[in-house]
């Protein structure tokens, strides 16, 4: 279980190692983690850096809300062949 702010904010960021970022037909953008990572966490925005700042607040809230509620968090994969490489 995660401890501390320390410990979240590392967690976050391996997590946001597996995000992949593509630019919509209307020059949105969309930003997602790879499902057997975090169930499926995606997010819109009108810039990439946009959809980049919310997929880092989904994940936090997302982190947080299961430390709220006690519920295990996924061991996060450790081989960079399964990440999308922060695209």
């Amino acid at each position: 279980m995660l401890k501390d702010e320390r410990e979240i904010d590392n967690y976050v960021s391996r997590i946001l190692a597996f995000s992949k970022y593509e630019e919509n037909e209307d020059g949105t953008w969309t930003a997602v983690i790879l499902p057997d990572v975090t169930y499926g966490i995606v997010t819109f925005g009108e810039t990439k850096e946009e959809a980049r700042k919310m997929l880092e607040d989904a994940v936090r809230a997302w982190v947080l809300t299961a430390l709220a509620f006690g519920d295990e968090l996924p061991e996060i994969p450790k081989s960079e062949e399964q990440s999308y490489g922060n695209e």
